[in-house]
Formats: C-alpha cells, sequence, structure tokens
C-alpha cells in the first residue's frame, strides 16, 4: 500500500467538495484534527480513544486535535500541536499531506479541518496525560478497508453514517465520516454491506452526545 493515491486525493478539487458536501463548515470555532498515517509497507492509522471522564465526547473514538489557541497559526498548527500534547509525538516528526475543508462539528459548534500527514511509524506513542486520552489505537488500513469491519452505525435519533468496528473500539461520527472519506481517497475502498447497521454503544449516548466528535 502506498500513501501516493491518497495524496494526489487530497489536492484534487473535487475530493474538497466532496467532503465539503458530507459536512459544509458553517463558520464556527476553528479546529483542526490530525489523520496521522504511518510511512510503512502496510500502513496504519492512528486514533485516540478519548477519557472517560472528559465532558464532551467521553470515551469516543477521534483523531488528535483540537481547537485553535492564540499562538497557532493556523489548523494545520494547531493539529500538530494537539498532536504533541495528547500522543507525544512532535510537529517536526510529521509531514503534513494535505488538508481538508472546515466541516462543522453540532456538539462543539467547531468547523474541524482535518489534516492529513505521515510519519515513520517508528517513534514512541502513547497517551500523555490520562484524563484527556485513555489509550492509543494503530489500525492498519488494509482492516479498515475490510467490509468485515465497516457496518453503518444507528443512532437513537434516526442518523445513521459509516463506522467501523474492531472489537470495543468503535469508529463513527465525524472520525467515521473522515475515515470513509480517507480510503475513497486513498483508492483503498472496498465494497461493502451499508445496510448492515449497528446501535451507537450506550456508552456514547450519555449527555445527549450525538455523532460529531472531533
Amino acid at each position: 500500500m502506498s500513501l501516493d493515491a491518497l495524496v494526489a486525493g487530497l489536492s484534487a478539487p473535487e475530493s474538497a467538495f466532496a467532503w465539503s458536501h458530507r459536512r459544509p463548515g458553517l463558520g464556527g470555532r476553528r479546529a483542526g484534527v490530525l489523520a496521522l498515517f504511518s510511512d510503512l509497507a502496510e500502513p496504519d492509522l492512528v486514533v485516540i480513544e478519548r477519557a472517560s471522564g472528559l465532558r464532551k465526547h467521553a470515551g469516543q473514538m477521534a483523531f488528535p486535535g483540537g481547537g485553535m489557541d492564540p499562538g497557532d497559526a493556523d489548523e494545520v498548527a494547531a493539529a500538530l500541536r494537539e498532536t504533541h500534547e495528547e500522543i507525544g509525538l512532535a510537529p517536526d516528526q510529521v509531514r503534513v499531506l494535505g488538508q481538508l475543508p472546515g466541516a462543522n462539528v453540532p456538539v462543539s459548534q467547531f468547523d474541524v479541518v482535518p489534516v492529513v500527514g505521515s510519519w515513520s511509524g517508528e517513534a514512541p506513542i502513547s497517551a500523555v496525560d490520562p484524563g484527556e486520552v485513555a489509550d492509543v489505537h494503530r489500525l492498519l488500513v488494509s482492516d479498515l478497508a475490510d467490509p468485515s469491519h465497516r457496518v453503518s452505525y444507528l443512532h437513537p435519533r434516526g442518523l445513521s453514517g459509516p463506522a467501523f468496528v474492531f472489537g470495543d473500539v468503535f469508529i463513527w461520527g465525524f472520525t467515521g465520516h473522515l475515515v470513509d472519506c480517507l480510503l475513497d481517497l486513498g483508492g483503498w475502498a472496498q465494497p461493502w454491506d451499508a445496510s448492515h447497521r449497528v446501535p451507537v454503544p450506550a456508552r456514547f449516548l450519555r449527555d445527549g452526545q450525538v455523532p460529531g466528535q472531533i
């Protein structure tokens, strides 16, 4: 597997439109997340598990990232800074491959810019602050594309969208949509049964959460 097709896909104007059409930005607070691929023969994608005690998006699977601080030049800088703070990977160890337009996250009212990057896959990464990040998962792209791990989530409010299941790891909402988009852009997507719907696990539904985690 190569990241070349992903880089080309990120630079194509139709890719930006396809993503922004799913979840258009609404002019909200600015944030950035980092979809981080290892630059290995079998690339993997880094996903964090947010701590269960957080006020918003507790326990959810997400990409490293968060809102812009006053010192951040842009959403890319915010995503790289937050990645360093959350999993210990320094910005100079990340090669930015591209980005997609900001997409609105209803719960937090952020417009989140997905930044896509790569790293060697060899530097150690782990949860820096257990109060913020409970765990760090590295999921093979080939497994993410495997139809046996793909379902559609079903929210009690009737909302549905792409999801990925690896045992207790349930990726849905904003992150699920973004992974689905990146698989398409990288040329890795395989046909899967979108009619196979799985209820969102109850642990994600407290405090009125809806599918839109950072």
